[in-house]
């Protein structure tokens, strides 16, 4: 989720990479896959909920995943504000 939305943030300033939280297949809520990082890079780890393993029905879940999307927006709202400082 982070890819997605640092992609649709800043487009123009970031080559975005994920490589997700676990070498899993795609889960079907979530968009991710576990590229290479050659050369220079700098990495930044904040750790969330992990949505894919939310309890409950298909809405309860969704909402998880809801939750989620925002506290990762929100942050890389933060960094790329502080960024610009």
């Amino acid at each position: 989720m982070a890819e997605g939305l640092l992609r649709r943030l800043a487009p123009e300033r970031f080559e975005v990479e994920s490589a997700g939280t676990e070498a899993t297949g795609v889960h079907p809520l979530a968009i991710e896959r576990c590229p290479l990082f050659p050369g220079r890079t700098q990495r930044v780890h904040w750790s969330f909920e992990d949505p894919s393993a939310a309890p409950g029905s298909e809405a309860e879940r969704l909402a998880v995943f809801g939750r989620v999307r925002d506290a990762i927006a929100a942050q890389l709202r933060r960094w790329l504000a502080e960024a610009d400082r």
